[in-house]
């Protein structure tokens, strides 16, 4: 579940004294604490791609510490943070042309671009597998946690068809972990 081992009152008193006085204590702190996890999960959505992935996290703390001020509080920093991390891995996937939308993600891969047996054995290559759209709902709701409605609000889109992704990414996993056998 996301938020296991942080302290969210004590991340919003670490923003706190981010903003008012620009404490770098306090952002090494909050940086200390958010950017393994968010590391791992950028990773996932740019399927396994780990120089991008540093990338994509210095991008996201730019852009988190630049924001820093417009963040209320309503919901917690991680979760923010998460949300940030992944627009940016989105801007990352649609400027390289690997970025599919949430309609042409239910359409299923080609057998071709399946894994070889060896490979399905690996959840991250599995997962690497998916189309983008697929793979970040599954990471959000299985991985990291968070409900349909905070998904859709990330993304953008409505809690049924994060449902609807959630469920056409599980089944398509399943059959490149099972080797297309469970179509």
């Amino acid at each position: 579940m996301h938020g296991i081992g942080r302290d969210p009152a004590n991340d919003q008193r670490l923003v706190e004294e981010l903003l008012e006085g620009g404490s770098e204590t306090a952002f090494r702190e909050l940086y200390r604490r958010h950017t393994p996890r968010l590391l791992q999960f950028v990773t996932r959505v740019l399927g396994g791609a780990g120089d991008e992935a540093e990338d994509v996290v210095q991008d996201t703390w730019i852009k988190a510490v630049e924001g820093l001020p417009g963040f209320r509080g309503e919901a917690r920093f991680a979760t923010w943070l998460t949300g940030i991390g992944l627009n940016v891995s989105r801007m990352h996937l649609r400027k390289a042309g690997r970025w599919r939308g949430f309609i042409e993600a239910v359409e299923p891969q080609s057998p071709e671009s399946r894994l070889s047996h060896e490979e399905r054995m690996d959840l991250e290559c599995v997962l690497a597998q998916l189309p983008a759209g697929q793979r970040t709902v599954l990471l959000l709701h299985d991985v990291e946690g968070y409900t349909h409605a905070e998904i859709g609000q990330m993304l953008g889109i409505a809690e049924g068809t994060s449902k609807s992704q959630l469920s056409v990414a599980r089944k398509q996993a399943q059959a490149l972990y099972d080797g297309g056998s469970h179509e």
